[in-house]
C-alpha cells in the first residue's frame, strides 16, 4: 500500500508541475526600429503602386528602375527613391533623397537634403510634406542586409499608398 501511495504522490506532483494556469505565448514581441537602425544609406530596390481604383495609377506592376513612360504619364517624380546619408541628432535627422530618374535636361529630379523626424515607425520629412510608414517591423531584424519597406501615407510627388523597398548599403 505504501508503494501505491508513493506512486500516487509522484504522479500527482508530476501533473502539478506540468500544468499552468496561464498559457505561455512563445511568440516574441517584435522589436521596435530605432533611429540608430535608420542611420546610413538605403538604396532603392523596388516600387509597387497600391493606389485604389479612384487613384491615378491602378496597376499591379513592380518597378525596379526608373520608368520614363511612367514619369511622362503621371505627376509623380519618384519612381526610384533612395535615402542616403541619414544622420540622427536627438529627435531630428537629415537625409538625402535621391532618385535615378532624370528630367528633360538629364539632371536628377531630386538629389537634395531634407530634415525629418522619426517616431512610432513613421518617417516624417519636412514637417509633413512627405510621410512614410515602415511596413516590415516584424521582419526588419531578420534580413541581412537590412530591408526597409515604406508606405507613402502623404506626399504630393509620391503616388499615395505606394510601397518602396530599400536595402541598407553595407559599407
Amino acid at each position: 500500500m505504501k508503494k501505491v501511495n508513493y506512486l500516487f504522490i509522484l504522479m500527482f506532483s508530476l501533473v502539478l508541475m506540468t500544468t499552468s494556469c496561464k498559457k505561455e505565448d512563445l511568440t516574441p514581441d517584435p522589436q521596435n526600429i530605432t533611429k540608430a537602425d535608420l542611420v546610413g544609406n538605403w538604396d532603392f530596390v523596388s516600387l509597387k503602386f497600391d493606389v485604389d481604383n479612384n487613384g491615378i495609377i491602378d496597376d499591379d506592376e513592380t518597378y525596379t528602375d526608373c520608368n520614363q513612360d511612367l514619369l511622362d504619364a503621371y505627376p509623380y517624380d519618384y519612381v526610384t527613391l533612395s535615402f542616403l546619408n541619414i544622420i540622427m541628432i536627438e529627435n531630428e535627422g537629415t537625409l538625402d533623397i535621391h532618385t535615378d530618374c532624370v528630367n528633360s535636361n538629364n539632371d536628377p529630379i531630386d538629389d537634395s537634403s531634407y530634415t525629418f523626424t522619426f517616431s512610432n515607425n513613421i518617417i516624417n520629412c519636412e514637417n509633413g510634406a512627405w510621410i512614410f510608414e515602415i511596413q516590415n517591423i516584424e521582419t526588419f531584424f531578420t534580413t541581412n542586409p537590412k530591408i526597409l519597406v515604406l508606405k507613402v501615407t502623404h506626399g504630393g510627388s509620391f503616388a499615395p499608398n505606394s510601397i518602396y523597398t530599400l536595402e541598407k548599403r553595407i559599407n
